[in-house]
């Protein structure tokens, strides 16, 4: 009986002070980890905090640290910067597209892959440069055009919606504007030319192309003018050609009178002549020859009346003359 085994039952007090130290070691521990999850996340935190930051400034370049993050933090860390990664490549896609344009450049129409909004961004820039590479196929059409004279050329203002309709809309009026005072001038000069000098430029125009439609009408005016002038002096002229070409005739036939007027005065006087001489040769034939002389006087006085009658002839037609010349 005296060896019951009865005193060992104290013994079974040490595991309970193991246990017990055990259990202080493991909350401790977790208090350790608490602690530092605690710090982990206020770290991270504060890393989210700086990104958000750094994106509301348009510093899109920033991304989170990783550094010791582990776990779900450390996931959570790379997927806001995968998500900034994905955000940002459209945006700065978008950023330089919109920049080309801004400087007259048209860069070629998005092609990469791109889901939700990004695709309708990526949709409304290649709207955007379909619309730009028509306006200035439509422009150089009419430029072209215009070089070539074809001013009746006009770019469709109705394929294009909103405010790029009204502007190849506005390019159509300008050339419009330009070609309405050339079609009238080329009018003017056209019957002109057709010998046709009543056509004028009746259109209200300002500045310049005002300028150009009056000295154009006043132009054709002069011409007009000068020519009714030649016109009314080839009448004159041709009513003096008559009057010279009668005077003329009365000139000739003036002319022919003199003639035959001085034949006959010449004549008179060489019948004068021989009867003076004959009446000087029978002058000493005393009255036998009376007679004869009273005859030869008469004669005489008949050629003196035909010579002062030739006289008068030439008087008159010395007279016409004169009216003639004059």
């Amino acid at each position: 009986m005296a060896n019951v085994t009865e005193p060992q039952a104290p013994k079974a007090k040490a595991p309970a002070k193991s246990a017990r130290a055990n259990g202080a070691g493991k909350v401790k521990e977790l208090e350790q980890r608490l602690a530092s999850m605690e710090a982990e996340q206020a770290d991270t935190l504060n890393e989210l905090g700086r990104i958000i930051k750094a994106v509301k400034n348009g510093q899109l370049n920033e991304r989170a640290e990783i550094g010791d993050a582990t776990g779900v933090l450390k996931v959570l860390r790379e997927g806001v910067n995968e998500m900034l990664d994905a955000l940002i490549a459209p945006i700065n896609m978008t950023v330089e597209y919109v920049d080309a344009i801004s400087k007259g450049e048209i860069p070629e129409r998005i092609t990469e892959d791109y889901q939700g909004d990004f695709n309708e961004i990526k949709n409304s820039l290649n709207a955007c440069i379909d619309v730009m590479n028509g306006l200035l196929k439509e422009t150089d059409k009419l430029v072209q055009a215009t070089a070539a004279g074809k001013l009746e050329t006009r770019g469709d203002a109705d394929s294009f919606a909103g405010g790029w309709g009204k502007l190849l809309g506005s390019v159509n009026d300008l050339v419009e504007a330009v070609a309405a005072p050339i079609d009238d001038t080329a009018r003017v000069m056209r019957a002109v030319a057709q010998k046709d000098l009543t056509s004028r430029i009746t259109k209200e125009y300002q500045g310049q192309f005002g300028d150009l439609k009056n000295y154009i009408n006043a132009a054709v005016e002069n011409m007009d003018e000068a020519l009714s002038q030649v016109n009314e002096a080839s009448d004159q002229v041709a009513s003096a050609s008559g009057q010279i070409s009668t005077g003329s005739q009365a000139l000739a036939e003036g002319a022919n009178e003199q003639a035959s007027a001085l034949e006959e005065v010449s004549s008179s006087l060489e019948q004068m002549a021989a009867m003076t001489k004959q009446n000087a040769d029978n002058a000493g034939q005393g009255e036998s020859l009376a007679n004869g002389a009273t005859d030869g006087a008469k004669k005489g006085v008949e050629a003196m009346n035909r010579m002062s009658s030739a006289m008068d002839k030439i008087k008159t037609s010395s007279g016409q003359t004169a009216k003639i010349i004059k």
